[in-house]
């Protein structure tokens, strides 16, 4: 089974950078996309609730880092994490602790990669270590965008001065990645 991505990081990508970096962000990318899922996109055929393979949400990344540069998909991660949490779960998050949560990244990434897994391998107070594994077809893109949304759910928690890295692999082409997350709280 390849590993699918839920639609919904798709749609947030979309919303994200074109709030980050205008109403044309998306435009200046597209052509950088692969063709199948720039002619997705612009058939509008991406749906929340759908599940795409991963080297598209891959390729979005890597085209959009073309454009606006290797940062952009941190940022884009952790905006679009905030603005998902500032709906209904920023009152039910604000109960849990940072390491409370993070125990749970393997559900909550259930919820938005299909096929590929996440285990927490250590936890204390203000320190998490996650590995990421079956993603193939992920790039340094993917796993920025990973860690941009760690680091904004550990700080709706509480968790202040948060740092997420990469400690293990997470290159272009990794189907894996180990990530070491520190905060203050």
């Amino acid at each position: 089974m390849s590993v699918r991505i839920k639609g919904q990081s798709f749609v947030g990508f979309h919303r994200t950078v074109r709030k980050l970096k205008g109403a044309d962000a998306m435009d200046r990318i597209t052509p950088d996309l692969p063709a199948d899922l720039a002619r997705a996109y612009k058939g509008g055929e991406i749906l929340p609730m759908g599940w795409y393979p991963m080297e598209w949400y891959a390729g979005l990344h890597a085209a959009a880092r073309k454009t606006h540069g290797a940062v952009i998909s941190r940022a884009v991660g952790k905006e679009a994490a905030k603005e998902d949490v500032n709906t209904l779960y920023r009152f039910i998050l604000r109960f849990f602790s940072p390491e409370t949560l993070l125990k749970q990244s393997g559900r909550v990434f259930a919820l938005f990669c299909e096929g590929g897994t996440c285990q927490v391998e250590a936890s204390r107070k203000g320190f998490a270590r996650i590995r990421y594994a079956n993603c193939a077809g992920s790039n340094r893109g993917v796993w920025d965008n990973v860690l941009g949304g760690t680091e904004a759910i550990v700080e709706v928690c509480g968790g202040r001065a948060v740092n997420a890295k990469v400690v293990e692999r997470g290159n272009d082409g990794d189907g894996e990645m180990t990530a070491e997350v520190t905060w203050l709280g």
